[in-house]
């Protein structure tokens, strides 16, 4: 059983052909064979299907088309829309307006109907363009199959600009990554004043000689101070014990878990994996075999069951289906293969095979008449592969299908031949496809916001604030070894209660970036598998895992149904901002902070609010409400300062416990005057 339009594999050297010609030849070796030819679809809707035959009997009429041997089919279903194909044409000079029209039939379709399952196709992950950033920013839970490489995160980045520094002292440009890593953060003018036209001597040995006397920030030299510190202890650590683990403790000692979100500790736990799992004690670990060791690794999807969005690439795509299909990036086209260095075809006949190859022809020269010919064959078995990849991707929605696609201004009048390879251009030489272009140069969705032309700066630059502390370093012990920062969130509660905290802040942010009205009870009972799946990827026990699973579906229930907790979660808020990470220096060290949440009411005043899930058992509740009051409150105070460096708003806090009903509030000592 096989399909031969559905044959997308050539660039791992599958062949049509041998199907084809199987069911010409009607046998298979000795055995005789009857083909049959299935013509009812029992996946699409008959609106998707009338369509489809009637995109595919204008495109045989092209001589290069391979479509003349796919029959037309019908429909087991009958048509459930009007208008089950929709197309949606720009004309722009980037992909802006394209991830703000998915954005948009994403949000419809989870409103007409939620649950429908929904798939973002595209030919090639460069296609993605801003559509995984846009879903994202606009609080649409995604899962991406092989599409985010796990070396372009910048925590793996940073961490690889770090095994690179250890290992080999004159990499430069290893060095200056660790030093614009968040856990130092210098600015490229500090590292201009540092570092240009120095070339005598390694970045390290530069910085230990001129940074307390050179012309930058206070701040700046302190953390310096602390980073030359901890640097100084593991690399006089490097060959005398295992290299991955005094990597991690130097990472840990430096801050580094603290700078990045939670979902992005889970790669550097991958990456911590990967690298146990190749380095060995004689074997040199290269800047090279550390690009080979990240070569063709993907961020894994986040265990969000209730995610019902899937972005991933055609080829990943094939034998599967979604209720809303929609294909961005059709104007694109695929990089142009490389020349190979043997060309060949094989020939295959009844009583034998024979092979016709070619080498590649000298720089400069047109080669002889046989790779001529050859490279005319793979050409037209290429085009014939792009019209099977289309095909598929048009065959895998059941219910609607969206086609977008962006030119550039002035080649709307020519979009069948400016760039023939593009889906666009195989599609729109039906009368132009029914394409009607909008000119939407320069419009940006604020889901978006503006454009960035330095995002990674943005990303690795944390605005500090400098706090005097108590003069201790937690970071750094005195007998030159490596101590890990030790958390205050949980550290007094059981690891369950530590889970179950973790995964209930995650649900009242996923509700403040959705919005409280897109939240109910019933939504709440709906997420229990997203809720089983993270606790069990935390490494809760089926023991506990009932309770666990009970308590944060209580507490987040509570929130809803509570006046206070709708209060906080109210999406009306003025710079409402959810799990808000800051950044401030204590005593030389980077200090990391994330708000559960924040924004500022009717009133002018700023508010800090931390959600506690901790469970009363025993005594009085009031006792217990006071007591955890004394313990956050200085955290809390902290935040305060922070915030209030920033802005001159009054600021007043809070602690929320949605299990046990109650609120304790205090105004800042800072902002009274």
């Amino acid at each position: 059983v096989g399909d031969p339009m559905q044959s997308i594999y050539r660039f791992r050297q599958a062949d049509v052909n041998l199907f084809i010609d199987t069911c010409k030849v009607a046998r298979l070796a000795s055995v005789p064979l009857e083909v049959l030819q299935l013509t009812t679809n029992f996946r699409t809707q008959a609106g998707v299907v009338d369509w489809l035959n009637d995109t595919l009997e204008h495109m045989r009429a092209e001589p290069e088309c391979p479509f003349s041997q796919v029959p037309k089919v019908i429909s087991a279903r009958p048509k459930t829309r009007a208008h089950a194909v929709k197309q949606y044409g720009f004309v722009a000079d980037d992909d802006v307006a394209e991830a703000n029209q998915v954005v948009a039939i994403v949000r419809q379709t989870q409103i007409d109907n939620p649950e429908h399952t929904i798939g973002v196709l595209v030919r090639g992950r460069r296609h993605l363009g801003s559509i995984s950033e846009a879903l994202v920013a606009a609080g649409i839970l995604v899962r991406a199959t092989d599409i985010e490489r796990l070396g372009e995160q910048p925590i793996i980045q940073d961490l690889v600009a770090l095994t690179r520094a250890l290992l080999h002292p004159a990499d430069r440009t290893a060095w200056i990554g660790v030093l614009r890593a968040p856990w130092c953060g210098l600015s490229l003018e500090s590292l201009s004043v540092l570092f240009e036209n120095s070339f005598e001597s390694t970045i390290w040995q530069r910085l230990i000689a001129v940074f307390e006397t050179a012309e930058i920030l206070p701040i700046e030299r302190d953390l310096l101070t602390q980073f030359s510190r901890i640097i100084s202890i593991a690399q006089r650590n490097v060959g005398r014990e295992p290299f991955v683990s005094l990597l991690e403790r130097t990472w840990i000692a430096l801050g580094g878990p603290e700078a990045y979100g939670e979902r992005s500790l889970i790669h550097a736990e991958r990456y911590f994996e990967l690298l146990n799992g190749h380095v060995r004690p004689n074997n040199l670990l290269t800047a090279k075999r550390l690009d080979e060791l990240l070569d063709r690794q993907y961020v894994a999807p986040p265990p969000d069951a209730d995610s019902k969005v899937e972005i991933m690439t055609i080829h990943h795509a094939k034998g599967l289906e979604f209720d809303v299909v929609i294909l961005p990036g059709l104007g694109r086209v695929p990089p142009p293969d490389r020349p190979r260095l043997l060309a060949w075809e094989r020939h295959v006949q009844e009583t034998r095979s024979s092979l016709l190859f070619a080498p590649i022809p000298e720089v400069g020269s047109k080669g002889d008449r046989i790779h001529a010919y050859l490279h005319s064959v793979e050409r037209k078995a290429l085009k014939d592969e792009d019209y099977r990849l289309l095909y598929v991707a048009l065959t895998r929605t059941r219910e609607s299908l969206h086609l977008i696609a962006t030119v550039k201004p002035g080649k709307v009048e020519s979009l069948g031949s400016h760039r023939p390879r593009s889906f666009l251009g195989m599609l729109s030489n039906i009368n132009n496809g029914g394409w009607n272009f909008s000119d939407e140069t320069g419009s940006i969705n604020s889901v978006l916001g503006e454009k960035s032309t330095d995002i990674r700066q943005q990303l690795r630059r944390p605005c500090l604030v400098h706090r005097k502390g108590d003069g201790t370093n937690p970071y750094a012990g005195r007998d030159n070894t490596l101590v890990a920062p030790t958390a205050v969130e949980f550290e007094w509660a059981s690891p369950i209660a530590k889970h179950i905290g973790t995964v209930t802040h995650s649900l009242l942010h996923q509700i403040c970036m959705e919005g409280l009205s897109q939240w109910d009870v019933a939504k709440v009972h709906n997420a229990k598998p997203y809720i089983h799946g993270r606790l069990r990827s935390l490494g809760v026990g089926q023991s506990g895992l009932r309770e666990a699973q009970d308590r944060i579906i209580t507490a987040v229930v509570s929130t809803l149904q509570s006046t206070r907790g709708r209060w906080i979660l109210d999406d009306q808020h003025t710079n409402a901002k959810s799990e808000y990470a800051l950044t401030s220096v204590v005593d030389c060290v980077a200090k990391n902070a994330i708000i559960d949440r924040t924004f500022v009411d009717e009133n002018g005043i700023r508010w800090i609010i931390d959600f506690k899930t901790g469970a009363h058992t025993g005594g009085s509740k009031g006792a217990f409400v006071s007591s955890e009051v004394a313990r956050y409150r200085p955290q809390l105070d902290g935040y305060a300062d922070l915030l209030h460096a920033w802005g001159n708003h009054p600021i007043a806090l809070g602690l929320f416990f949605p299990l046990l009903g109650e609120w304790r509030e205090w105004l800042y000592p800072g902002s009274i005057r």
